[in-house]
């Protein structure tokens, strides 16, 4: 089974995950949408949103190239096989993206009236590729898996889960995206990072056979 190599702390956090994502995405599509995104507009000072503006960068695609040079550089087929996700993350977020085409904040605020007394902090995105959160999901996926990709002390675990959370945040913090978009881009992300850790695992055994 892919979860017999993960240790009960590795299991708990990924199930802890799902659970969570799930409970607010239920709760994300039966509020209005601007709640979140106005909840958060209270707390845009200092130093929350140069810390937001930052960590947010952290569901961009530079940290699977790092991982990726790297790879060159240790020959180690872990950060390979994390330079393999960053593209598998690319690819369904924007077959999703397309999918659903949904609109970003921005024209919510607009058509609401919401945007005048909205603190923007850096231009909204515009277009309809608001769901799900490609930051998100990328955060998620390289997070989740490097909690399953070797096991380490609980609390690196949690700092790594934090981190994503954090993006997640971000997301709906700076206003380009509603809190249903990062709840399903966890989901998702998860879900990516945990097959990732699978197949990586199963062909790691078929390798060692050979």
């Amino acid at each position: 089974m892919m979860i017999q190599h993960w240790d009960n702390s590795q299991k708990f956090l990924i199930a802890f995950t799902f659970i969570t994502a799930s409970i607010l995405y239920y709760i994300s599509v039966h509020i209005p949408q601007e709640l979140p995104l106005l909840f958060l507009d209270n707390y845009k000072f200092e130093p929350l949103i140069s810390f937001f503006k930052h960590v947010t960068y952290l569901g961009e695609s530079w940290p699977y190239i790092f991982f990726g040079i790297y790879y060159i550089y240790k020959k180690d087929l872990l950060y390979a096989w994390i330079a393999g996700l960053g593209l598998s993350v690319m690819l369904v977020s924007n077959i999703l993206k397309e999918i659903f085409n949904i609109r970003r904040p921005y024209f919510y605020l607009v058509e609401n009236g919401y945007l005048d007394n909205f603190h923007v902090i850096e231009d909204l995105h515009l277009g309809n590729n608001s769901f799900p959160s490609g930051h998100t999901l990328s955060a998620f996926a390289i997070f989740v898996f490097l909690i399953l990709s070797k096991r380490k002390p609980l609390i690196w675990n949690i700092l790594l889960l934090l981190m994503a959370i954090c993006v997640a945040v971000s997301r709906v913090y700076i206003g380009h995206h509603f809190m249903q978009d990062v709840c399903a881009g966890a989901l998702i992300g998860t879900l990516l990072g945990v097959v990732f850790d699978g197949i990586r695992n199963q062909t790691t055994k078929n390798l060692a056979r050979i």
